[in-house]
């Protein structure tokens, strides 16, 4: 189901010249469907499209807001994503020695 609702959505924006005035929150709900499916690098894209666009959404919407947080929070987790592999080349370290166990007093 979500696959053929990114086609459709990507589709639509292919031909975005017959959207008008939906065409931006067309970019945030693709982007909200990449998501969904872990595809992040997708989901930065569109969501970086919408915010871009003037008039994004109608002032009544959360979209903007909503688009700026999602968006934040998938660069901050690409830059952790990139500060792990820095530290383990050739994915050579164990989830233990960069997530070290909280030690709890029983």
């Amino acid at each position: 189901m979500v696959d053929s609702a990114i086609a459709a959505y990507e589709l639509a924006l292919s031909e975005s010249h017959n959207l008008g005035p939906a065409m931006p929150r067309y970019y945030c709900r693709l982007a909200r469907l990449y998501q969904q499916k872990k595809m992040n690098d997708e989901a930065i894209e569109n969501y970086t499209m919408f915010l871009k666009i003037p008039g994004k959404a109608d002032p009544i919407h959360k979209e903007p807001e909503d688009a700026q947080t999602r968006l934040a929070r998938l660069k901050r987790g690409q830059e952790l994503a990139a500060e792990v592999m820095k530290q383990c080349p050739g994915n050579s370290c164990r989830a233990s020695s960069i997530f070290p166990r909280r030690v709890t007093s029983g």
